[in-house]
């Protein structure tokens, strides 16, 4: 950090009183994301139970639907995110996340207008058909997922310029707290709102929860971090500048290979996971929700436990043994033949996500410039959002077909395809925790020595 930002952060924390939301402007950042956040689990949820139950009801493409939603969702991560770091390190961060939430509120409720709330001239009334309704909520997702890859990274940024570096840590675990606690008592509302009240309610709800947000935010009081003078800068030079540097750090190439083949191991696992539960658990499928449960209750005491005692620990530290338990106890979960067992294994790897992704963003706020923050962040997301992507692909595809077949005994353990793929993600997940352990060592070492 160069001596001009830290003066910056010297007067952005100064005279602001600290406490369980470290300071005023955290606070309602915080604030402004768990609603949204509630509110965004909400709208996931109503949107597959509205294609699925009343849109596609009782067509053979239903499922192709969901999997179109779920690819809208993600384009944006690869075609929009490295654009946008670029401009989120041009722009006030503070402006574009108020932007973006007034757009995104826009958009949500514009869907009103396939729901059956706002009567449509009988001219265009015929637009309201099944399929072109669906096209229209594809449109509306993807332009809302574009919003967010600029909201996300201005919104991270943020943090770095308003927390200080030693309550980064607390900062991302309160922010792995609200995700969790989101994720638990999200889904349960959308259910209910749809069935009982209609999908307006659920598309209202997230519309005003990214008003409350801008609302948050508009009350953040900050000194921008100077922004370097870009003239006549293509896009893509900038783009390719946030490659280098990660490339050339040590450190951040270390973060977004584990980041990559983390997710590759938790996609295979999650991917998988309702079939190891009928088949090697012999439990019923609708044990799933209590499993998905028992995991969110884990990232809940994990984001309490790890927030409170990350810097104690070390950071480094919990990184690299956090992805290395969470290896392991993806391994013996592929030996499980108990639901009892699976839910006490399920709630720690949980913990540990949650102390994964607490280490995580001080570990990147700390090692990248603030002027560098949008493009580094940007381009690491893809890498962990691409690892799911090819796991979820991968699994299935050998699950389904390679070995579909396949048994075998070996040391007295009895060897299925599901226990199998899963087992070989936890020790992919191992490995690159251990690398990344080896690589981070190496970057503090040659640091140590630089100084010295």
């Amino acid at each position: 950090m160069s001596a001009a930002e830290s003066e910056i952060e010297s007067k952005q924390t100064q005279h602001l009183k600290t406490g369980m939301f470290i300071n005023r402007n955290y606070g309602f950042l915080f604030t402004g994301q768990f609603i949204s956040l509630i509110g965004d689990q909400i709208f996931d949820l109503t949107l597959i139970l509205w294609i699925t139950s009343i849109l596609a009801k009782g067509q053979t493409w239903a499922p192709l639907a969901i999997g179109g939603l779920l690819v809208v969702t993600s384009i944006p991560i690869f075609i929009i995110g490295p654009i946008a770091g670029i401009y989120v390190d041009r722009w006030n961060r503070r402006t574009t996340m108020l932007w973006m939430d007034v757009l995104r509120a826009i958009l949500i409720a514009s869907l009103l207008a396939i729901s059956g709330i706002i009567p449509l001239p009988k001219s265009i009334a015929g637009f309201a058909t099944q399929s072109a309704a669906i096209w229209y909520i594809y449109i509306i997702v993807f332009l809302e997922s574009s919003c967010s890859q600029f909201f996300g990274p201005a919104r991270f940024a943020l943090i770095g310029e308003t927390v200080a570096e030693p309550q980064r840590a607390q900062a991302t675990g309160l922010a792995q707290l609200s995700q969790a606690i989101a994720a638990i008592a999200g889904p349960p509302l959308a259910a209910p709102l749809l069935i009982g009240f209609g999908v307006q309610w659920a598309l209202g709800v997230n519309a005003i929860s990214f008003l409350i947000s801008f609302l948050a935010v508009s009350f953040v009081r900050y000194i921008p971090a100077e922004k370097p003078q870009v003239k006549n800068q293509r896009n893509g030079k900038e783009f390719m500048q946030g490659v280098r540097f990660i490339w050339d750090n040590t450190f951040l190439r270390a973060i977004a290979t584990a980041s990559f083949f983390m997710m590759v191991g938790l996609g295979a696992f999650i991917t998988l996971i309702v079939f190891f539960l009928t088949e090697n658990l012999h439990a019923p499928s609708s044990e799933l929700g209590i499993l998905l449960g028992v995991f969110g209750g884990g990232a809940v005491v994990g984001a309490i436990i790890f927030s409170i005692f990350m810097n104690r620990l070390g950071i480094e530290r919990v990184y690299v043994w956090s992805i290395i338990g969470s290896g392991i106890l993806m391994l013996v979960f592929s030996r499980l033949t108990n639901i009892y067992s699976a839910l006490i294994l399920v709630f720690f790897i949980g913990a540990l996500q949650s102390a994964l992704n607490i280490a995580v963003s001080p570990l990147v706020l700390r090692e990248t410039p603030n002027a560098m923050l949008g493009k580094v962040t940007t381009i690491l997301t893809p890498f962990g959002t691409l690892g799911t992507m090819i796991a979820t692909g991968l699994a299935g595809f050998l699950a389904s077909t390679v070995l579909f077949h396949f048994h075998m005994q070996f040391a007295g353990m009895q060897l299925g395809p599901i226990d199998i793929i899963i087992g070989g993600a936890g020790c992919i997940v191992m490995i690159a925790g251990a690398v990344a352990g080896f690589s981070i060592r190496s970057h503090t070492s040659a640091n140590t020595s630089a100084a010295a």
